[in-house]
């Protein structure tokens, strides 16, 4: 699978108790983000090579990443709470896609 260039914007965590999630840029501390990215624009981090990998953690039931994929080859393996990893396949565009939904209430 390869990743072409695409534009993390914003990772949207859904942490329940509220109607709004909220919007955590892509550049925040709490986002580990490793591998060959572009920082040069605030609040985005431009991944465009194969190998990057973003770690947090996070409480609530569901968790939505924002982006704009510069193609529709773009892919990312998802692993929630150490689970099986699922392959994602971003649209071509800015748009939300959901990583994970429906989990159980963090304790």
């Amino acid at each position: 699978m390869r990743v072409r260039a695409v534009a993390a914007a914003l990772l949207a965590l859904a942490a329940g108790g509220g109607p709004v999630p909220p919007l955590v840029p892509a550049d925040d501390r709490r986002v580990r983000i490793t591998g060959r990215v572009d920082r040069s624009r605030p609040g985005r981090v431009r991944l465009g090579y194969p190998g990057v990998a973003l770690r947090l953690r996070f409480e609530g039931t569901a968790l939505a990443m924002r982006a704009d994929a510069a193609t529709a080859d773009v892919y990312f393996d998802v692993t929630v709470d150490g689970g099986p990893s699922r392959v994602l396949r971003l649209p071509s565009g800015a748009g939300d896609s959901v990583l994970a939904e429906g989990l159980p209430r963090g304790t």
